[in-house]
Order: structure tokens, then sequence, then C-alpha cells
């Protein structure tokens, strides 16, 4: 790389020039780029702080487990199916059913197959049903009847 390509600052970063002020190069979708970009030196690099950052990112994926799959729709119960309607209707503009994703609210996939809910409470049907009737954070309470309450427990469940 020719020294006048980028510009070295005194903390030892790099700065780059974006793709767009690189004659090999096309700019972006938009037809422009973002100027320019710090990228990290070698010489920042030092073996102990690789070693720390490799450890970090071995027990990051350690962590990482497949959440249980969600049971398929084609072997719900009557009443997991109704609770599957009543979640569309009452639930799913907020939430995603088979994905931890969020929409305006989290994602609900494995949801009482995990030690804790989003909110970090333990995923009883207790708390279900007083986060849903009575809301938490930015959801607003559901005034919902007991027996469309039941299915819709049932249909979380399934997730």
């Amino acid at each position: 790389m020719p020294a006048d390509f980028y510009q070295k600052l005194p903390n030892g970063l790099l700065m780059l020039p974006d793709a767009d002020q690189i004659t090999s190069h096309k700019p972006d979708k938009r037809g422009q780029g973002c100027g320019w970009r710090a990228v990290l030196s070698l010489k920042m690099l030092t073996f102990r702080s690789s070693f720390v950052v490799v450890v970090m990112g071995l027990g990051l994926l350690a962590g990482c487990k497949p959440l249980p799959p969600s049971k398929d729709p084609a072997l719900f119960t009557p009443e997991e199916a109704r609770g599957a309607r009543v979640y569309q209707v009452r639930c799913a503009e907020c939430h995603h059913a088979t994905s931890t994703t969020g929409k305006k609210g989290p994602g609900l996939q494995a949801l009482t197959k995990l030690k804790s809910m989003p909110s970090g409470a333990p995923p009883s049907d207790e708390r279900l049903i007083q986060t849903i009737r009575y809301g938490h954070g930015m959801m607003q309470g559901q005034a919902i009847g007991d027996e469309e309450l039941q299915v819709l427990l049932a249909y979380l469940k399934t997730l």
C-alpha cells in the first residue's frame, strides 16, 4: 500500500479511504461512500490482546446453543390451534413466534423452554398471565378472557 494511500493517526489507527475514493472500486448503491474509516494497525494487536479476544470469542461460541424447534403446526391439538389464531390477532403485530428477533417486542421462540423470559423473569404460567394481562415495559396489558388466555398459553408452549 503506498504511504499516501492512508493516513496514520498517533494512536496507531490507519485511516483508509472508502470505495468511492478508490478509482478501482465503484460507489455503493446510493452512489456515495462513507468517507474515511478506521482500521486497526497490526502494531496495536499484541499477543496478549489477541489471546484475550480469542478466549472471549470461544466463550461466546460455547454459550450459544441452538433453541429447541417449535412444534409443527400440523401436529397442534385443537386447543393449540385456537391459541395460534388468538396469537395472530393479539400478539403477532409485535412479536415473532418462531424467532428471537424482535419486532416492537421480543421474539417468542422457545419462550417457555428457556430459563428466563426477555424481562429476566422465569417463564411460568403465572408470570406469562401477568405479563399478558397487565403488560410489562412498553407492552400494553390485554383485556383477554380466561378461555382465550388458556389457549394462548397452550400455543406459547409450542414455540
